[in-house]
């Protein structure tokens, strides 16, 4: 499974958890310096927002990296920072919360 594809899925299982157990997006501390594209409300009266992941369109190019650090990056590494715009990650690891 390529890292984009694992992507989608968590993303898919991470807005349905939500939907199915609050019935929103996820929520998230606003930032004001965060890509407003994300969110999907106004910070609330304790400054958090609703958002949710953005599919990239713009392929970044690490070739600037890659040159400065004198080594190429994992091929994973790049389709990860190049398949979607997000706020944070949460899981379950062994059965506890992640995040």
């Amino acid at each position: 499974m390529s890292v984009k594809a694992a992507m989608t899925d968590y993303f898919e299982e991470l807005l349905d958890y939500w939907n199915e157990n609050y019935n929103t997006f996820p929520k998230a501390p606003w930032d004001e310096d965060i890509h407003q594209l994300l969110y999907v409300s106004e910070p609330d009266e304790e400054e958090y927002v609703f958002w949710k992941p953005v599919e990239k369109k713009a392929v970044e190019n690490f070739s600037v990296i890659e040159a400065e650090i004198k080594m190429p990056l994992h091929h994973s590494i790049k389709e990860y920072f190049n398949s979607y715009l997000f706020l944070s990650l949460e899981g379950l690891y062994h059965s506890k919360y992640m995040p």
